[in-house]
């Protein structure tokens, strides 16, 4: 009696074990790349890979000077709600013309659909200097379903990008900023109006530019999850 009660007890650990092991989640990580560029530059991206296939994904552009660790919280999160993400590392996106920069932008979402992410659930979200860029990408990439810009420019490489704005079809946005960052304001307000299909404007108390904004307001984070999951169908 006492060698069956031993045993059950064995049994019943390995299978509360085995049940625990099955049950806990797998850590996510990031993995740094190296990618060609259409015109054979190095590109180096952050990749934040979703446990399952066919994942909404968001591309992220850093501001102008700043490094792919400005969206490490948000790309996170993101990645535990069931996102793809990749970003960009590159200190320096006004230095390179135009074309030059579609053609890189064109390689990382290349790259994101071959690490799972769902071809017809794209978005580009650009923070600073860089949410100019995410609007020109967004206008000339008609892959892309939305695009998310944080405390925005009005023009970038001599481009009007209320003009972008104003052409920008079947690509819905949201555009935050701090109220408290007058020009980044005030950019945002401009955008909204100008654009011709959805978009929703935030806009959050204090003065933070950019990514810096989740900082003082993380509730941003899930509020641009949630926003995202409406626009691409993500479940």
């Amino acid at each position: 009696m006492k060698y069956r009660c031993c045993c059950l007890s064995l049994i019943l650990c390995l299978l509360s074990v085995s049940c625990h092991r099955q049950d806990a989640p797998v850590e996510a990580k990031e993995e740094r790349l190296i990618l060609p560029s259409g015109s054979g530059e190095a590109l180096s991206v952050t990749l934040y890979r979703s446990r399952t296939d066919l994942s909404p994904a968001l591309l992220l552009l850093p501001g102008k000077y700043r490094s792919a660790a400005v969206w490490e919280g948000f790309a996170r999160r993101l990645q535990h709600e069931g996102f793809t993400l990749l970003v960009l590392d590159d200190r320096d996106l006004t230095g390179q013309p135009l074309e030059e920069l579609y053609r890189r932008l064109d390689a990382a979402k290349d790259r994101l659909v071959e690490s799972g992410a769902h071809p017809l659930n794209l978005a580009v979200a650009g923070e600073s200097t860089a949410a100019g860029l995410a609007l020109l990408y967004a206008a000339h990439c008609p892959d892309m379903q939305a695009a998310v810009l944080l405390s925005p420019p009005l023009a970038y490489l001599d481009q009007n990008l209320e003009s972008v704005m104003a052409v920008l079809k079947d690509c819905p946005s949201l555009i935050a900023a701090a109220e408290g960052d007058r020009y980044g304001a005030q950019a945002a307000t401009v955008l909204k109006k100008s654009a011709p299909v959805f978009a929703e404007l935030r806009l959050w108390p204090g003065s933070a530019h950019g990514t810096d904004l989740f900082a003082g307001h993380p509730e941003a984070v899930m509020q641009i999850v949630q926003w995202l999951k409406t626009v691409l169908n993500a479940s």
